[in-house]
């Protein structure tokens, strides 16, 4: 009794700290996506794939924790990049004015600036890029605060963690081994009863139940199994036109993406490049679009794009070439009625070598979609 009392609270308990842990942050208005500040990031990859199961980053986007535009605290959201590519000698922050992340020459840091290529889910290897206080990172020369070079995690603190941790699950285990144990032995004791009841009855009467129980079970079965394979189907219907209306509609995401191109289109001035775009694009699958920084790229080509949404094509913005690739795949993709709008695909300020090689990943994609230029 006291293993079954007991029971509910330890499961409680697993599907509570989850959520304390995640309200632990204040959120942030502003951005376009969620975004909220922590005390710090995690400090390896156990506490990092623990934060990024708490924050349910999934599909196209990933976890990540950065300082914010003023370095002045550090920031947990899920970014719209299923990975996000970092040069060496750089450290992010995150822009709230675009929702974007920016990068941070840390060539100048008096320690751990980063010394080759990594990925926003290992900047837990580089504390100080995310170490900060009093409005810069720590490691900066010009840096006033009194706070020590972060050390490193010592290993005995590191073996402890792990040792919880095992120690935890196997709590778990073997508290779930004692309640299937108890439940068997429970269940075997009262089978044994009953049986013991039914040899003491009548034997022609032990006969016609056994008989009767027999065709019950058996038309139960039939019913139950007929049940099943109706939800079964109807299941199959559901998700069928569920998945069908989702591929054709605009995820949420996209439609704060188009709002924000409308507010902006709303003071669009129409000038003889944006003429020149718009008639080329009626003749040729692929635009390229250049210019200096502010010279009006971006609101030409999204100019463009909210036309084309509103004759009824379908409009994505992507943000990677292999974004491109998925969409091209799925059945519902709409040929000679869809747009992709791709800024920056090789470089922001400069030009940048993993971006540029992964469009050679998809070479083949690319050839059956742009068949003539």
């Amino acid at each position: 009794m006291h293993l079954f009392s007991a029971l509910p609270w330890v499961l409680m308990g697993s599907l509570i700290s989850p959520l304390v842990l995640f309200f632990e942050c204040k959120r942030l208005e502003g951005y376009m996506f969620p975004v909220y500040t922590t005390e710090s990031c995690p400090r390896n990859e156990t506490e990092w794939d623990e934060r990024s199961a708490v924050f349910y980053c999934q599909g196209k986007s990933s976890y990540a924790c950065l300082p914010n535009e003023n370095i002045t605290e550090l920031l947990e959201f899920c970014y719209p990049l299923p990975r996000i590519a970092i040069h060496q000698g750089i450290c992010l922050y995150l822009d709230k004015a675009r929702s974007e992340v920016d990068s941070y020459d840390c060539k100048i840091f008096k320690y751990g600036c980063p010394t080759g290529p990594y990925f926003g889910s290992t900047v837990y290897k580089y504390p100080s890029c995310i170490s900060i206080g009093n409005g810069c990172f720590l490691a900066e020369p010009s840096c006033e605060s009194t706070t020590q070079q972060p050390k490193e995690e010592r290993p005995e603190q590191s073996n402890k963690s792990e040792l919880i941790w095992i120690l935890s699950i196997l709590g778990t285990l073997v508290l779930c081994t004692i309640l299937f144990i108890s439940i068997a032995i429970y269940r075997r004791k009262k089978c044994n009863n009953r049986q013991q009841t039914i040899d003491e009855e009548n034997q022609e009467t032990h006969q016609l139940l056994s008989h009767i129980d027999k065709e019950k079970d058996r038309d139960g079965d039939t019913d139950k199994q007929r049940t099943e394979d109706e939800k079964v189907s109807e299941s199959h219907s559901v998700l069928s036109v569920d998945e069908k209306e989702t591929d054709n509609k605009e995820s949420e995401y996209e439609k704060f993406i188009f709002c924000q191109w409308k507010n902006d289109d709303d003071i669009f001035i129409s000038t003889k490049a944006a003429i020149e775009v718009s008639n080329i694009i009626k003749t040729s699958n692929l635009v390229i679009v250049v210019g200096h920084s502010g010279s009006g790229k971006s609101a030409i080509i999204q100019h463009i794009a909210l036309k084309y949404r509103k004759q009824g094509w379908v409009v994505k913005p992507v943000y990677n070439v292999e974004e491109v690739h998925h969409a091209f795949k799925t059945v519902c993709f709409r040929k000679d009625k869809t747009i992709f709008v791709f800024n920056d695909p090789i470089g922001k300020e400069s030009f940048d070598e993993i971006l540029y090689h992964a469009w050679g990943c998809y070479r083949e994609t690319l050839g059956l979609l742009l068949k003539h230029v």
